[in-house]
């Protein structure tokens, strides 16, 4: 807990918006959770370490800081020759070779495809065909779950720059891509 003369001077600085005898600064630290951050509320859980990293990292940029599109409408499009039939091996290279990689929302892994690989293996293979067919790639194969994770070698983990974002994507729509 803050001091009352810290408090005052928090209270002050932040233009008298919240009063410091009704304990709104109450729980607040003076040194910000993360450099740079400052007035956060005390990151007791990691609900509140998160948003404040996410503040932190991603909340700092504007639709302003956008570059403008540069791309020029083409007419006529044109497409990509490749034959829309697939076979079941080639499906399966494509969703099981990945390695070990992360899974996304849906929390199917690479190791759970593989164990039943035999029963879905057609059904897969039917689904990558129909996406090639039509030129569609499913939403949720394209829904990210976004992740931060400490860059190697940073020792000081309270600086928002040693965390990187990583989006954490579904296998099955990995195998599609590949």
């Amino acid at each position: 807990m803050l001091s009352s003369s810290v408090a005052t001077n928090i209270n002050n600085n932040l233009n008298g918006s919240f009063p410091a005898s009704e304990g709104f600064l109450r729980g607040f630290v003076a040194l910000s959770v993360l450099k740079g951050l400052k007035f956060l509320p005390s990151c007791n859980c990691l609900t509140d370490k998160a948003n404040a990293l996410r503040r932190a990292t991603l909340e700092r940029r504007t639709a302003e800081d956008d570059i403008q599109d540069p791309w020029i409408e083409v007419s006529p499009r044109k497409t990509i020759p490749f034959p829309h039939e697939i076979s079941l091996e080639e499906a399966q290279d494509a969703t099981l070779r990945t390695g070990n990689t992360s899974p996304g929302a849906d929390n199917i892994t690479v190791k759970l495809l593989t164990a039943v690989w035999h029963i879905i293996g057609t059904h897969v293979r039917r689904l990558f065909e129909g996406c090639l067919a039509i030129g569609h790639h499913p939403k949720p194969f394209r829904a990210a779950e976004v992740v931060m994770i400490a860059k190697p070698g940073r020792r000081d983990l309270t600086n928002p720059r040693a965390w990187r974002p990583i989006s954490l994507l579904s296998c099955l729509g990995k195998g599609l891509e590949r």
